[in-house]
């Protein structure tokens, strides 16, 4: 198995804890100040909100997903502008994995266009002589009086 491979799987595997928190709290304060976590309360709270938002990711992702926050905000980023990268690296290393492993779980078995052999214009027209039975079956256009 490739390294990168390997080391993949691994960060896959990892979960982030409170000290993984702390540190990223410890970056966005030297970035933002510490107003949000200034108390023992406030720092316990945001604690609490982080690990139940990013508990299931792996602290290398956390940090990226931060660092990319930092870059675009102005202010302490909400969970939601942590969770959009977060999610996104999570399912780009998903996507590497799986591909280079021959897996495809988030590939859905796509259904084609056409139907029962017909080709693609065949396919428009059935469908089209399907709609305007339809309408004519149902009043489509008749006025009630």
């Amino acid at each position: 198995m490739p390294e990168w491979l390997r080391k993949q799987k691994e960060t896959l595997t990892q979960t982030s804890g409170a000290a993984d928190f702390l540190r990223q709290f410890a970056r966005l304060a030297a970035n933002y100040g510490d107003s949000r976590i200034a108390t023992p309360e406030q720092r316990g709270l945001l604690l609490r909100e982080w690990q139940e938002a990013f508990g299931t990711h792996a602290p290398e992702h956390l940090h990226e997903a931060v660092s990319k926050a930092m870059k675009t905000s102005k202010f302490w980023p909400t969970l939601a502008e942590v969770n959009e990268p977060l999610t996104a690296l999570r399912k780009e290393a998903i996507a590497a994995v799986d591909s280079a492993t021959g897996r495809n779980r988030y590939s859905a078995a796509r259904e084609g266009f056409c139907r029962e052999g017909r080709t693609e214009a065949e396919e428009i027209a059935y469908r089209t002589a399907q709609v305007m039975r339809w309408k004519a079956q149902y009043g489509f256009g008749k006025s009630a009086d």
